[in-house]
Order: C-alpha cells, then sequence, then structure tokens
C-alpha cells in the first residue's frame, strides 16, 4: 500500500501558492459555483409550471442571484487590489538582502555583530610567516525594503582578544556588493568604514623580481635580552606615581605588545600636559631612545596609531631634546643621540644637528669638529635606518627587502653563511645557498629592531642593496 506523503519544503510551497493565489481562486471558485447555482434555481422556478412558482419565491431566487453575483463582483475587485498590493505570482514572502565586502583586514583586527551575517575569505599568504590578511563578507536580510536612512551597526576592535570593542555604524547603499575599507579617519579621530573606490594598480609582489619571506629569528651577533619586560618596568630612569599607567605606557616600548595596546598607551599619554611629556622623552631607558620610539611609531602601518602619535610627537620640541643630548656631557645621552641622527629621516637630522650646533656656538660643550663630522653623514645618508613598524597579530614586525646580484658567487655565499643560521628553514646549506643563488631578493622580518638592523647591516657587508618597508 502506499502511503501518501508530503515534504515539508512541499507544503511550504502549497501554503505559498494559496497565499498568493488564494483571494483570485476563492473569488473564481464563488462565481462559477455559488452564482451559477443562485442562477439555476432561479431559473427553474421561472420555468416551472406544475406548480408554477409564485411571485414572492421569484422574488427570493431573484435576491440569491442578485446578492450572490455582486458578491462574486466584489471579490473579484479584492482579489485584483490583493494582486497589485502583494503582486501575482509571488510564491514566496518577500525577502530583501544587502551585502558587500571589508576588504583587508589586518590579522589582528576582529569584527562582530548583532545584524550582520559574516564570513571571512583569507587571502592567501605568500609565506607560511607572512600575516594572515583576509576580506570580510557580510550580507543583511530583511522582509521590508531597504532605504538610504537604514544604518547598522557593527563591533570593531584592534585587541586579538576582542576586548573594548568600538561601535561602527554603516550605511546602506544601493550599489550592487559594495566594497569597504574600515580605516582611522584623522579629521574625525575616530576608526570609521569608508567605501573603498579601488584603483587599478600592481601589487608590490607583481613588481618585485621575488615574492619569498623570511623570518629572521636569530641574526649573527645579536642575543635576546632575558626578561625585556621585567627590566623595562624596574627601570630607575622613569617612575609613575600610578603603577597601571607605568605598566600601560610601557606597552610603547614593548615591541611584543598588540596594537590596541599601544594606541591605549597613547590614549593615557595624551592625557598628560605637554611638560610631563616632554619628561617622559627625557627619561632615559635601557634599550633606545624614547624619542626614537614614538618617531617609528608614527610611521607604523596602522594608521590609528601612527596618528596618535604624530599627535603626542606635535606637543613637544623633539628637536631640541635629541639636540640638548648631543651637547649633554652624559656619554650615554650623546650615544644615543647620536645613534637617533641615523633612525630619523635625513631632513629632521639635518635640524636636530642645527639647532645643536646653534646651541653649541653660545654655550659650547662639545667640540665643534665632532658636530660638523656628524653633519656630514647625514648629509651624505650614511648608516641611515629608518623602520616602519608593521603590526601584526604576534606584535610589530619589521621588514626589510634585501636585493642581490645572483649571478656573483661572492655575494651568495656570504648571504648564504649569514642567513643559514639566522633564518627559519629546513633544507641543508648546499640546498640553501643554491635558493639564494636562485632567486634575486627576498622580504625579511623580525620581531625585534635590534634584530633587523644587524641583519641589515651585515646583508649590506655581503654585497646586498637594502632597503626598510612597511609591510
Amino acid at each position: 500500500m502506499n502511503q501518501f506523503t508530503v515534504s515539508f519544503p512541499e507544503l511550504r510551497n502549497i501554503a505559498s501558492d494559496a497565499f498568493s493565489y488564494g483571494p483570485f481562486l476563492f473569488a473564481l471558485l464563488f462565481n462559477l459555483f455559488i452564482t451559477n447555482w443562485a442562477y439555476s434555481i432561479y431559473r427553474k422556478a421561472c420555468m416551472r409550471t406544475d406548480p408554477p412558482a409564485t411571485e414572492t419565491e421569484k422574488n427570493t431566487y431573484r435576491s440569491y442571484f442578485w446578492l450572490s453575483g455582486w458578491f462574486g463582483i466584489l471579490l473579484v475587485v479584492v482579489s485584483i487590489g490583493w494582486w497589485f498590493f502583494r503582486g501575482p505570482g509571488d510564491k514566496k514572502p518577500s525577502t530583501h538582502v544587502f551585502q558587500g565586502v571589508f576588504k583587508n583586514l589586518q590579522d589582528y583586527e576582529r569584527l562582530t555583530s548583532t545584524e550582520f551575517y559574516l564570513r571571512q575569505e583569507l587571502i592567501p599568504k605568500l609565506h607560511p610567516e607572512a600575516r594572515q590578511l583576509r576580506h570580510q563578507h557580510f550580507l543583511i536580510i530583511k522582509d521590508k525594503p531597504f532605504n538610504d536612512q537604514n544604518t547598522f551597526s557593527l563591533y570593531y576592535s584592534k585587541d586579538p582578544r576582542g576586548t573594548d570593542p568600538e561601535i561602527l555604524e554603516l550605511k546602506y547603499t544601493p550599489d550592487p556588493e559594495p566594497k569597504y575599507a574600515i580605516t582611522w579617519d584623522e579629521t574625525l579621530e575616530r576608526t570609521a568604514i569608508k567605501p573603498l573606490y579601488e584603483v587599478k594598480a600592481k601589487s608590490r609582489f607583481t613588481e618585485d623580481p621575488f615574492t619569498d619571506v623570511a623570518y629572521a629569528f636569530n641574526p649573527i651577533g645579536w642575543k635576546p635580552v632575558m626578561n625585556r619586560e621585567l627590566t623595562l618596568l624596574n627601570s630607575t630612569f622613569f617612575t609613575l606615581t600610578n603603577s597601571d599607567s607605568k605598566v600601560t605606557i610601557l606597552q610603547l616600548e614593548n615591541p611584543s605588545s598588540h596594537v590596541a595596546e599601544k594606541i591605549t598607551a597613547l590614549d593615557e599619554l595624551k592625557k598628560w600636559n605637554d611638560e610631563e611629556i616632554e619628561a617622559y622623552f627625557e627619561a632615559l631607558i635601557p634599550t633606545e631612545s624614547r624619542v626614537l620610539v614614538m618617531l617609528d611609531l608614527t610611521r607604523h602601518t596602522d594608521r590609528e596609531l601612527a596618528s596618535k602619535a604624530k599627535q603626542i610627537i606635535s606637543r613637544v620640541d623633539i628637536n631640541r631634546i635629541v639636540a640638548m643630548d648631543l651637547l649633554s656631557t652624559d656619554q650615554t645621552r650623546r650615544q644615543v643621540a647620536k645613534e637617533t641622527l641615523f633612525r630619523v629621516e635625513q631632513k629632521r637630522a639635518e635640524e636636530i644637528l642645527e639647532k645643536a650646533l646653534e646651541v653649541n656656538r653660545t654655550h659650547t660643550t662639545r667640540p665643534e669638529a665632532e658636530l660638523n663630522d656628524l653633519a656630514q653623514k647625514v648629509q651624505a645618508g650614511m648608516k641611515t635606518r629608518i623602520i616602519f613598524p608593521t603590526g601584526s597579530v604576534e606584535g610589530d614586525r619589521y621588514y626589510i627587502r634585501a636585493l642581490w646580484d645572483s649571478g656573483r658567487e661572492d655575494v651568495v655565499v656570504c648571504l648564504a653563511k649569514l642567513f643559514y643560521p639566522a633564518l627559519q628553514h629546513t633544507e641543508s646549506l648546499d640546498k640553501y645557498t643554491q635558493k639564494i643563488a636562485s632567486s634575486q631578493g627576498w622580504y625579511i622580518f623580525a620581531k625585534e629592531k635590534f634584530q633587523i638592523i644587524r641583519l641589515a647591516e651585515s646583508a649590506e657587508t655581503c654585497g646586498a642593496s637594502v632597503t626598510f618597508v612597511p609591510f
């Protein structure tokens, strides 16, 4: 015996058809059967002869026919109105969709929402150690049409843990699958969602003769500082009365701190008055000049972080601080200031030296020949190392682009001996040498500034051309 069954999708389609066509179908059936039946009994009454129908009986049946006829016409009018507002043949409930994509999100950026359906599209990495960028597709579904006044909330955080998210507003646009960028708006001083108007431009990877990325984990001549964070926190060169603020601010000097932690530290620093900020920059720390730390952050790949670092820099005379350190009787301060000259843009370095020479002429503390020698080296661009911190989920990274002549055996052998113990790899030394000989250059990154600077200097000694780059 066959059992008749109806699946849920079939039942849903039947119900949808009934919902769409029901009023017109009912009007049609009413006119075909009820009105026709009323007319038939009225006609029979008029034609009956034994016994003949009375006038009262005829009037009654005639009333049935008229009422059913007019009611049938009314039903047809109502069904036409239903079609007009509902849409004839619409078998499914009305569904409206707004979809798009947030492009090129960093690996440390986090998104969530109660109004969006989100799906991430990972951008293939060129190397296992490269940062994982992604596109975040979104979908919003409504049972009513969208309009230009519709806005939707999105929770956004630069902390990989997703803490302290900020709420961003996305405005509806009728464009088919619009593309957006989540970026820092320096004018409004807040993160904003902006339409991404794509411009045809070649990627750096299609222009360069190489695409490999290497990780410098142990450059020659460099040893990791043990208990680095403990050393920073116990520094006697600078003291804050609030221990929590001290820990927060010192995240600026910790390369392994997240972008969000550095932004929080900059926000804390912005609350200080100008005298306190100047004292902060003048204090010595065990690693490098705090002026240099902040100037490096102004070139950070994260726009919000870079913008806030520039705001801090603009509140004090950075050039004067470094110039006075160049004239200091403290040898440590002088050495730190000299190193700073070759880690900043040439124009700023020249301005620092000009100020130092001006002060030294009226209050001589250093031999003028010493300052002139520094000025000549700066103007020649010698040993300039301008670093571009690149944010990642593991903290900041520092990249160089190393190019070499693969046809020169001495350069290839020198680089192989340099890179083999310094970079992550699985090959033998011979295969590693062949790998370098078959390439024209690499991107190399480290998680410490001192690592990447030492590696860059060693690579240049081997004959490679090295450039510090954002990535």
